[in-house]
């Protein structure tokens, strides 16, 4: 069993309600034209933790003037348009499959790569210095679009791109808007000549989001939206036409359910909310072939609830800085990922004061893992398995990676009855027969001293065993932590870091005097004062 993360397009009210309360799909996404307020109000209580997208059909999607393009389709159109739905939709599109088609020849999905391919190198050089302008303009009206919205209290999906676009040597030119949105949103469908019709992996049609995110620094790396997919011949030069031209229910279930198993799979690496199927309800006689109403939404709908979603929780942008973040990004720098916000969970651990914080447990992620465990993994294991709210750790650590998994200032599960009292650090794999990477020890140890100076005392560590309560009892962090290995005395304070320490405290004590003896003088002074005027 999974997590399915498909759901439905909807570009018209049709019997979706009752298909929403059956299936309760992770994403969705409407047509603001095509339902209202009260139908999202019904949407939204029959499927609760469905995450929504909006979009505004227009006509003309101008990319000159970008600034002025933004505020003017936000101010006229998009925010008017969207206002009724506030609550009820979680993130808005803007404009919609830009895939600069100008620069296509051949097979659309190929790209301005098609065309260069007979083109001179001035005529090369040429077309792509247009296509990186066009990119540029675009990132910059989504950059402004999303800065607008944001004002209002909106989230963003930016991109939206057609399928197969753009190039990836265009992606630099799209940091901006990336940098700026909340969400990345792309197109993918495919249809090959003869089943399977959307794993057309040579095209790299469907699932391409991988090359893109494989290329995009992990600081741009927004939670991944499919905000259209599914069969379409067009995409291939053949005439626009869905699912119904090509194969039955069962067949597009089939092809459905192995676009969603990637999506499931790639969801340990990259941050994936979903994928939306083009679609469900239309009015446009060209969508008929796409549609997927009837005995295809049903089957849909029993494929999606038996691989029930986990709920996707959007990121908090904003707000005050971490303090501990950037401490934490500041020493390991390309060592080091915070995870929080990607992980699977399905609820939230309670708070705690840092003050009740005792001892860091060393622990490792034990049978079943190794150094190559996805982080998701780890964390889909204790949601499903242990009945956890989330993943039990506070960090990983990896051979060349620290992640910081769960909030330092949250009770973690991962030593019962201590939850209050420990962070949580584990080695991902199983140390009982061979300690882990020198590296990743080493990492550790910084770590571990880096939480000593953020939390300005030390706090000891300590093995998951040497604190396990009575029933609790575990090997982890494994048995070459102790003995002959004895790995684990190495992550403790050296005599230079307990004198350095020791040193600090001394002088925070000295300041401390110092002050005090100032204190005392001024006081000093002013008695002296008050007995000469009562004299």
């Amino acid at each position: 069993m999974g997590h399915s993360m498909l759901g439905p397009h909807i570009n018209a009210k049709a019997d979706q309600i009752r298909w929403l309360e059956r299936a309760r799909p992770r994403v969705g996404k409407v047509l603001l034209q095509a339902v209202d307020a009260a139908w999202m109000r019904e949407a939204r209580a029959a499927s609760p933790d469905t995450f929504w997208v909006g979009r505004l059909y227009v006509e003309s999607q101008p990319l000159e003037s970008p600034q002025e393009n933004a505020r003017d389709f936000c101010q006229r159109l998009l925010l008017p348009a969207a206002e009724p739905f506030r609550g009820l939709i979680d993130a808005l599109e803007g404009y919609n499959e830009l895939g600069f088609t100008r620069f296509k020849s051949g097979a659309p999905a190929k790209g301005f790569r098609s065309l260069r391919a007979f083109a001179s190198p001035a005529m090369r050089s040429n077309l792509f210095d247009i296509a990186r302008q066009e990119m540029q303009r675009y990132a910059l009206f989504e950059r402004s679009r999303t800065e607008i919205l944001a004002s209002h209290g909106w989230k963003s999906v930016v991109g939206n791109f057609s399928t197969g676009t753009p190039e990836l040597e265009l992606w630099p030119d799209f940091y901006p808007a990336l940098e700026a949105g909340d969400y990345l949103g792309l197109h993918e469908y495919s249809a090959n000549t003869q089943p399977p019709y959307m794993q057309n992996m040579e095209t790299w049609l469907c699932r391409r989001y991988r090359r893109v995110y494989e290329a995009l620094p992990e600081s741009l790396q927004r939670p991944l939206i499919i905000t259209e997919c599914g069969i379409d011949g067009g995409v291939i030069g053949q005439a626009m036409a869905g699912w119904r031209r090509y194969t039955d229910e069962q067949g597009y279930l089939a092809e459905l359910r192995w676009y969603d198993e990637g999506l499931q799979q790639d969801g340990e690496r990259f941050p994936i909310v979903g994928a939306t199927i083009y679609c469900y309800g239309h009015v446009d006689t060209q969508w008929d072939s796409f549609e997927i109403g009837g005995p295809l939404a049903a089957m849909l709908a029993d494929y999606i609830r038996a691989n029930p979603p986990l709920p996707w929780h959007a990121p908090e942008n904003g707000g005050s800085p971490d303090p501990l973040l950037e401490v934490l990004q500041t020493e390991f720098g390309n060592e080091f990922d915070d995870i929080r916000q990607q992980l699977v969970h399905s609820g939230e651990y309670p708070r705690r004061d840092l003050a009740a914080i005792r001892y860091q447990a060393i622990d490792h992620t034990g049978a079943g893992t190794t150094p190559q465990t996805w982080s998701n993994t780890i964390a889909r294991s204790h949601v499903e398995n242990n009945g956890w709210p989330a993943i039990g750790y506070h960090f990983l650590v990896y051979p060349h990676k620290v992640r910081y998994t769960g909030s330092l200032d949250t009770a973690r599960a991962a030593v019962w009855g201590r939850e209050a009292e420990v962070i949580s650090i584990a080695f991902v794999g199983n140390f009982n027969q061979q300690p882990p990477d020198s590296h990743a020890i080493e990492l550790c140890r910084r770590l571990a001293d880096l939480l000593d100076r953020y939390l300005r005392r030390q706090v000891p560590r300590v093995g998951h065993r040497e604190i396990a309560l009575p029933g609790h009892e575990t090997d982890s962090p494994g048995a070459t932590a102790y003995g002959p290995d004895d790995w684990l005395r190495r992550i403790q304070p050296s005599d230079a870091d307990e004198v350095e320490r020791l040193r600090a405290h001394v002088a925070e004590l000295e300041a401390q005097v110092s002050s005090l003896s100032q204190q005392v003088q001024r006081l000093q002074g002013i008695i002296a004062r008050v007995r000469e005027i009562v004299a």
